[in-house]
């Protein structure tokens, strides 16, 4: 009986990444907070993504109200893949 062996995709390598720390800051996501998100443009909310200026429950809610619009990394939402590699 032969056994096939696959190679390590990359959610292997996720998971070992995945023990770092996110680089936006953890805080609320309050109604006014969700306001400033909902006013920007989808646009705008990509670059305060990579700019850091959102907060992970900002990116929570937006993952959620309007998930076609986050960017993705190997299929995994931007902000949940980038880690910080200092850490």
């Amino acid at each position: 009986m032969s056994t096939s062996t696959s190679a390590p995709d990359a959610t292997d390598t996720l998971v070992v990444r995945c023990i770092r720390r996110p680089r936006l800051p953890f805080g609320p996501c309050s109604p006014e907070a969700f306001e400033q998100l909902r006013a920007m443009t989808p646009a705008e909310r990509v670059a305060a993504l990579y700019a850091g200026e959102l907060t992970y429950a900002q990116c929570c809610r937006w993952a959620s109200w309007r998930p076609h619009e986050v960017p993705r990394i190997n299929g995994e939402f931007a902000y949940l893949a980038a880690f910080d590699e200092a850490a």
